[in-house]
């Protein structure tokens, strides 16, 4: 993965496989979705991660370079502290405590992170759906209920 496909990737229009997959490893709830992507023989996908109490993570990742193109994550309790810091090479080396989103940069395979102004924090299906549309995927299915289930908005 590099910037210039990563970049590529994220400016096409994409699609969401209609069916997701859902499961639960400790206590972590997991939901995503395959994406396909004409001409790209990589696999993609599109990640909600809930830790109950904790974070909501909403990524789009490379599955097999391991490379997140993008990444959301929302503590969902004030007491949460992230361990993130930007490394010199990002311009600044802040650390952050609460929401913060990553982008895929050559330098630094993690993305240096920054506060975002353009996510609806006031439901999980607003949180997933500007995300997605930040990525240009189109959800071809309704949010699985289990999100709704899992989270306290």
């Amino acid at each position: 993965m590099d910037e210039f496909t990563s970049e590529n990737i994220l400016s096409a229009d994409k699609f969401s496989a209609h069916d997701y997959t859902n499961k639960r490893t400790g206590n972590v709830f997991r939901v995503y979705w395959e994406i396909p992507l004409n001409g790209y023989k990589g696999k993609l996908r599109l990640e909600v991660n809930y830790v109950e109490g904790i974070e909501i993570r909403v990524s789009f990742e490379e599955v097999y370079d391991k490379a997140c193109l993008r990444r959301l994550e929302i503590p969902l309790n004030e007491n949460v502290v992230y361990n993130h810091r930007n490394p010199p090479s990002c311009g600044n080396a802040e650390k952050f405590n609460g929401i913060h989103k990553h982008k895929y940069l050559d330098r630094i395979k993690d993305g240096c992170a920054y506060v975002p102004d353009d996510i609806d924090t006031k439901s999980i299906e607003s949180i997933v759906r500007t995300f997605a549309k930040e990525c240009n995927i189109h959800l071809t299915s309704n949010l699985p209920s289990e999100i709704y289930q899992k989270t306290l908005f």
